[in-house]
């Protein structure tokens, strides 16, 4: 495209924001503002007056918006090839395609997948929905009844000593009790050495309810103050 083609162009477009009116002859109002001299001089010339008229004619507006932008292409030029403006309208590209880019992948995205579930069928298992919250009024798990040492098996009420004492077998309460040992000690296990174990659980229940059955009777264990069987 040749200078005079680029001027005519622009003259055009700029005629139809400035003078819409005026875009008929816009073409050779910039030839003429652009050869300068006498031509330019005619643009800003008005006709006489005539006796008893209103004027010669009405004045062009293209010739005045051309006059401004030669005076302001200095600062124009300057303007438009500061960094500041540069980075602005980096910044104004960028947000402008992110904003297509984000509406491009909302239009190709199918519906139930923007707020993470999967659709049947595509090979994801289904996120697991949340079960109801726990009743405030549902009772919680019950505690599991602990043991009092010296209860015994018959719920610790009768220990009169009847035939049940006479019947049972102290030595036998205990699989690890040795013959003719104190209550509270046990058999060593193993190869360990004696007194090195600590007793067992099922060992301490078995003195303690041999130490029950004997105050049920009037007997109190040796070490106690008590009388031993067959002392008087």
């Amino acid at each position: 495209m040749t200078t005079p083609d680029r001027l005519d162009t622009w003259s055009i477009r700029i005629a139809e924001r400035a003078a819409p009116k005026e875009s008929g002859f816009a073409a050779q109002t910039a030839r003429a503002y652009a050869a300068g001299g006498a031509p330019r001089r005619n643009l800003f010339s008005s006709p006489g007056q005539a006796a008893g008229g209103m004027g010669g004619g009405a004045v062009a507006v293209l010739p005045a918006v051309l006059d401004g932008l030669a005076y302001a292409a200095e600062s124009l030029k300057s303007a438009l090839g500061s960094p500041e403006l540069n980075n602005l309208l980096s910044a104004t590209g960028l947000l402008v395609g992110l904003r297509a880019q984000r509406r491009a992948e909302a239009a190709t995205r199918r519906p139930g997948q923007d707020d993470g579930t999967a659709l049947p069928g595509d090979g994801a298992p289904p996120a697991p929905s949340p079960g109801p919250p726990p009743s405030p009024s549902s009772p919680g798990p019950s505690p599991s009844p602990r043991a009092v040492p010296g209860d015994d098996e018959d719920g610790g009420g009768d220990r009169d000593g009847g035939a049940d004492g006479d019947d049972e077998d102290l030595s036998s309460a205990s699989p690890g009790a040795r013959p003719g040992a104190l209550p509270g000690t046990a058999a060593p296990s193993g190869g360990a050495a004696p007194g090195s174990a600590a007793p067992t659980v099922d060992v301490v229940r078995a003195a303690l309810r041999m130490s029950g059955r004997l105050r049920a009777r009037g007997l109190a264990p040796a070490g106690r103050g008590g009388r031993r069987p067959g002392c008087g």
